[in-house]
Protein backbone atom coordinates (compact mmCIF):
# COMPACT_ATOMS: atom_id res chain seq x y z
CA UNK A 1 0.00 0.00 0.00
CA UNK A 2 1.41 3.33 -1.21
CA UNK A 3 1.90 5.17 2.39
CA UNK A 4 0.14 8.68 2.94
CA UNK A 5 3.39 9.99 3.36
CA UNK A 6 5.11 8.82 0.01
CA UNK A 7 5.67 12.23 -2.13
CA UNK A 8 4.28 10.15 -5.18
CA UNK A 9 0.75 10.92 -4.44
CA UNK A 10 1.73 14.20 -6.69
CA UNK A 11 2.52 12.13 -9.46
CA UNK A 12 -0.96 9.93 -9.55
CA UNK A 13 -3.48 11.62 -11.09
CA UNK A 14 -7.55 11.55 -10.70
CA UNK A 15 -10.33 12.58 -12.83
CA UNK A 16 -9.83 16.35 -11.51
CA UNK A 17 -5.82 15.96 -12.14
CA UNK A 18 -3.14 15.55 -9.48
CA UNK A 19 -3.55 13.16 -6.38
CA UNK A 20 -1.80 15.27 -4.20
CA UNK A 21 -4.74 15.87 -2.39
CA UNK A 22 -6.02 12.25 -2.01
CA UNK A 23 -3.63 11.19 1.16
CA UNK A 24 -5.65 14.47 3.12
CA UNK A 25 -8.62 13.13 2.63
CA UNK A 26 -8.02 9.96 3.51
CA UNK A 27 -6.79 11.45 7.13
CA UNK A 28 -9.66 13.47 7.33
CA UNK A 29 -11.86 10.21 7.05
CA UNK A 30 -9.53 8.49 9.45
CA UNK A 31 -9.63 11.35 12.04
CA UNK A 32 -13.78 12.13 11.67
CA UNK A 33 -16.21 9.96 13.51
CA UNK A 34 -18.99 10.31 10.45
CA UNK A 35 -17.55 12.41 7.77
CA UNK A 36 -20.59 13.85 5.87
CA UNK A 37 -22.32 12.77 3.44
CA UNK A 38 -21.74 15.59 0.91
CA UNK A 39 -17.95 14.64 1.62
CA UNK A 40 -18.14 11.41 0.66
CA UNK A 41 -20.16 12.63 -2.16
CA UNK A 42 -17.52 14.73 -3.75
CA UNK A 43 -14.35 12.62 -2.80
CA UNK A 44 -16.51 9.72 -4.79
CA UNK A 45 -16.84 12.26 -7.51
CA UNK A 46 -13.02 12.92 -7.50
CA UNK A 47 -11.86 9.31 -7.73
CA UNK A 48 -14.57 7.67 -10.07
CA UNK A 49 -15.99 10.52 -12.32
CA UNK A 50 -18.26 9.21 -15.30
CA UNK A 51 -17.36 5.44 -14.96
CA UNK A 52 -13.50 6.74 -15.02
CA UNK A 53 -10.55 6.52 -12.11
CA UNK A 54 -6.99 7.07 -12.24
CA UNK A 55 -3.91 5.84 -10.72
CA UNK A 56 -4.93 7.70 -7.68
CA UNK A 57 -8.34 6.17 -7.51
CA UNK A 58 -6.34 2.99 -7.33
CA UNK A 59 -3.72 4.00 -5.12
CA UNK A 60 -6.75 5.01 -2.45
CA UNK A 61 -8.28 1.61 -2.95
CA UNK A 62 -6.39 -0.04 -0.38
CA UNK A 63 -6.76 2.52 2.19
CA UNK A 64 -10.24 2.62 1.75
CA UNK A 65 -10.45 -0.98 2.04
CA UNK A 66 -8.79 -1.15 5.29
CA UNK A 67 -10.71 2.19 7.02
CA UNK A 68 -13.97 -0.01 5.81
CA UNK A 69 -12.41 -3.10 8.03
CA UNK A 70 -11.63 -0.88 10.52
CA UNK A 71 -14.90 0.78 10.93
CA UNK A 72 -16.77 -2.60 8.96
CA UNK A 73 -20.16 -1.73 11.96
CA UNK A 74 -20.15 1.89 11.27
CA UNK A 75 -21.53 4.57 8.51
CA UNK A 76 -18.37 5.47 7.98
CA UNK A 77 -16.69 2.10 7.70
CA UNK A 78 -19.87 1.10 4.99
CA UNK A 79 -19.00 4.77 3.42
CA UNK A 80 -15.68 3.59 2.86
CA UNK A 81 -16.46 0.10 1.23
CA UNK A 82 -19.26 1.43 -1.19
CA UNK A 83 -16.30 3.89 -2.62
CA UNK A 84 -14.04 1.15 -2.82
CA UNK A 85 -16.54 -0.79 -4.37
CA UNK A 86 -17.13 1.84 -7.10
CA UNK A 87 -13.67 2.46 -7.83
CA UNK A 88 -13.26 -1.88 -8.44
CA UNK A 89 -16.60 -1.67 -10.89
CA UNK A 90 -14.76 1.50 -12.44
CA UNK A 91 -11.44 -0.07 -12.83
CA UNK A 92 -12.02 -3.44 -13.65
CA UNK A 93 -14.92 -2.28 -15.98
CA UNK A 94 -17.15 -4.80 -18.03
CA UNK A 95 -14.77 -6.71 -18.98
CA UNK A 96 -14.16 -8.12 -15.13
CA UNK A 97 -10.82 -7.56 -14.93
CA UNK A 98 -8.13 -5.80 -13.50
CA UNK A 99 -6.22 -4.55 -16.14
CA UNK A 100 -2.69 -3.94 -16.39
CA UNK A 101 -0.60 -1.76 -13.93
CA UNK A 102 2.76 -0.86 -11.95
CA UNK A 103 3.76 -3.63 -9.34
CA UNK A 104 3.53 -0.24 -6.57
CA UNK A 105 -0.20 -0.22 -7.50
CA UNK A 106 -1.01 -3.72 -8.72
CA UNK A 107 -0.21 -5.62 -5.54
CA UNK A 108 -1.63 -3.87 -3.08
CA UNK A 109 -4.94 -3.38 -5.18
CA UNK A 110 -4.94 -7.32 -5.60
CA UNK A 111 -4.80 -7.69 -1.60
CA UNK A 112 -6.92 -5.36 -0.83
CA UNK A 113 -9.55 -7.09 -3.34
CA UNK A 114 -8.96 -10.66 -1.24
CA UNK A 115 -9.67 -8.28 2.44
CA UNK A 116 -12.41 -6.60 0.77
CA UNK A 117 -13.91 -9.65 0.01
CA UNK A 118 -13.45 -11.50 3.37
CA UNK A 119 -15.11 -8.44 4.90
CA UNK A 120 -17.98 -8.08 2.37
CA UNK A 121 -18.32 -11.78 3.32
CA UNK A 122 -18.54 -11.12 7.07
CA UNK A 123 -20.95 -8.32 6.31
CA UNK A 124 -23.48 -10.75 4.91
CA UNK A 125 -24.10 -12.74 7.85
CA UNK A 126 -25.05 -9.37 10.25
CA UNK A 127 -28.72 -9.88 10.79
CA UNK A 128 -30.99 -7.22 11.62
CA UNK A 129 -29.97 -5.35 9.31
CA UNK A 130 -32.41 -3.00 7.16
CA UNK A 131 -33.27 -3.86 3.65
CA UNK A 132 -31.54 -1.43 1.61
CA UNK A 133 -28.59 -1.88 3.44
CA UNK A 134 -28.57 -5.38 2.62
CA UNK A 135 -29.17 -4.84 -0.91
CA UNK A 136 -26.53 -2.46 -1.13
CA UNK A 137 -24.31 -5.07 0.22
CA UNK A 138 -25.37 -7.43 -1.84
CA UNK A 139 -24.16 -5.30 -4.85
CA UNK A 140 -20.86 -4.41 -3.37
CA UNK A 141 -20.05 -8.47 -2.96
CA UNK A 142 -21.23 -9.06 -6.26
CA UNK A 143 -18.80 -5.97 -7.43
CA UNK A 144 -15.93 -7.64 -5.03
CA UNK A 145 -16.94 -10.87 -7.01
CA UNK A 146 -15.60 -9.57 -10.01
CA UNK A 147 -18.64 -8.78 -11.26
CA UNK A 148 -18.71 -4.94 -11.75
CA UNK A 149 -22.53 -4.16 -13.48
CA UNK A 150 -23.75 -5.00 -9.71
CA UNK A 151 -22.65 -1.41 -8.83
CA UNK A 152 -25.03 -0.25 -11.09
CA UNK A 153 -27.76 -1.57 -8.40
CA UNK A 154 -26.49 0.42 -6.14
CA UNK A 155 -28.34 3.78 -7.04
CA UNK A 156 -31.73 1.75 -7.74
CA UNK A 157 -31.86 -0.43 -4.46
CA UNK A 158 -32.02 2.64 -1.80
CA UNK A 159 -35.34 4.68 -0.18
CA UNK A 160 -37.63 2.40 -2.14
CA UNK A 161 -40.62 0.96 -2.15
CA UNK A 162 -42.69 -2.29 -3.33
CA UNK A 163 -46.30 -3.36 -3.42
CA UNK A 164 -46.53 -6.86 -1.33
CA UNK A 165 -47.63 -9.43 -3.57
CA UNK A 166 -49.80 -10.64 -0.17
CA UNK A 167 -51.63 -7.52 0.69
CA UNK A 168 -51.12 -5.56 -2.53
CA UNK A 169 -50.32 -2.54 0.31
CA UNK A 170 -47.29 -0.22 -0.24
CA UNK A 171 -44.27 -0.75 1.25
CA UNK A 172 -41.25 1.52 1.86
CA UNK A 173 -37.77 -0.82 1.80
CA UNK A 174 -36.49 1.17 4.32
CA UNK A 175 -39.20 -0.20 6.93
CA UNK A 176 -37.90 -4.43 6.11
CA UNK A 177 -35.37 -5.87 8.24
CA UNK A 178 -33.58 -9.26 7.54
CA UNK A 179 -34.31 -12.24 9.74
Amino acid sequence: MIELEDPIWAELTHCYGSGAGIPEQIRHIESTKNPAPKFWDELGNTLCHQCTVGTASIAAFPHLVRIASENGKTRKGFAALKLAAEILAFTIGPENKIPQMPKKLGEPFRKAISEGQQLVSSMLFIRKRNFPDTMEILAIAGVFSFQADCFLLLGTIRDRWFDCPACEERVETDRLYTW
